[in-house]
């Protein structure tokens, strides 16, 4: 095995995909995180109207996670964390956020300008990088220790369009100290749609369409479905090539419609999920999520999972003990995806439905160590 650990690629987005960051940093070097862009809330989804980016918010979460646990990662973590309070424009916007879209525009961004927005060509594009060894300030850190060279990767997105992005994050992940790498899921920004039944009280059969995370997250009723826009997005070429190449590609936790299932929906990347030789882990939620899952057992979750890829197979589920009403259904659904259920205690002491970040390191060990 790589002296590193095992290559994995943990998939996700928001809070659920920084749980299993910040437990996989303690397992492997070699991490990659595959974020989810669908955000159009909050300081995100300003940014993303503002500037026709991608949405930064959960590839800021991300990289986060990754921070490592000595002063330099932890200062960093709190800094791109940080949000501005005030009466003005920049109430609520995350240092974080600002950080990756500046060197986005630095560096030239791939996706699409919104209507309104500087045409590619008036961008400013990266100038030419020195060579890096290491953090600025921080010389005992070799860098991100889980990426390519990033000085490397900036150079190559210099002057054109294309690799900005990648790029951009790169450089976050360098100045951060971050312990693996982060990628978008896709090239461009997505939208969710989902397909809710009962959005409507007075309709509790019909089925219809809410578009948008923030929508789909909140709505009443239940979903029961999503797709996205567009419907054929561009995957990531480097996700792509993560994938490929990983030991271990982790799904969830996390919001199920809207941060795990959407990456089967670029159909590039579901084809890679699929043929990949790394074996598939999913990591269960702690509770249901309020308006997306509301009154979802463990399995359901596999049940959806299943509906969104049928040949998708999984080799291992993992669950928190304690939240397993009926062992003997999670079992069969876990059957139903080709795995093996793994029951572990992995929830925080304090009874919220987060994750302890040691104890689900913990478990990931004996995961891949079988």
């Amino acid at each position: 095995m790589n002296p590193r650990g095992p290559k994995v690629v943990a998939l996700g987005g928001g809070h659920g995909l920084y749980a299993s960051l910040s437990a996989l940093r303690r397992v492997t070097d070699a991490l990659t995180a595959v974020v989810t862009v669908a955000d159009d809330g909050g300081s995100s989804g300003r940014l993303r109207r503002e500037l026709g980016v991608m949405p930064p918010g959960d590839l800021r979460m991300a990289l986060a996670a990754l921070c490592g646990d000595d002063e330099w990662g932890q200062t960093w973590r709190d800094v791109v964390q940080h949000r501005f309070r005030s009466e003005g424009a920049l109430h609520d916007h995350a240092v974080g956020n600002l950080l990756i879209v500046a060197l986005w525009e630095l560096f030239g961004q791939s996706t699409p300008a919104a209507p309104g927005s500087p045409a590619a060509s008036e961008r400013p594009t990266a100038p030419e990088q020195p060579a890096a060894t290491g953090n600025p300030g921080n010389p005992g850190n070799p860098g991100n220790p889980g990426t390519a060279d990033a000085a490397s990767a900036a150079g190559a997105g210099a002057g054109r369009e294309g690799p900005g992005v990648v790029a951009g994050l790169d450089w976050v992940g360098r100045l951060l100290g971050a312990h693996g790498r982060v990628l978008p899921m896709a090239s461009v920004p997505l939208d969710i749609v989902a397909d809710v039944r009962g959005a409507d009280p007075l309709r509790p059969g019909e089925v219809v369409q809410v578009r948008g995370q923030v929508a789909c997250a909140k709505t009443p009723g239940t979903v029961e479905g999503i797709s996205l826009i567009p419907s054929d997005p561009p995957a990531c070429p480097e996700a792509l090539a993560a994938v490929e190449d990983a030991d271990w590609v982790v799904f969830g936790p996390g919001s199920w419609f809207t941060s795990v299932l959407p990456h089967l929906k670029v159909p590039e990347l579901a084809r890679a999920l699929r043929r990949t030789r790394a074996r598939r882990a999913v990591a269960l939620n702690l509770a249901p999520q309020p308006g997306e899952t509301d009154d979802f057992s463990p399995q359901n979750h596999l049940e959806v999972l299943q509906a969104h890829a049928p040949d998708l197979r999984v080799d291992v589920v993992l669950a928190d003990r304690a939240v397993v009403d009926d062992p003997d259904a999670l079992e069969k659904a876990v059957g139903d995806l080709g795995g093996r259920l793994v029951l572990a205690d992995v929830a925080a002491a304090d009874g919220s439905p987060r994750h302890d970040p040691a104890l689900l390191a913990q478990a990931f060990v004996q995961i891949f160590a079988d």
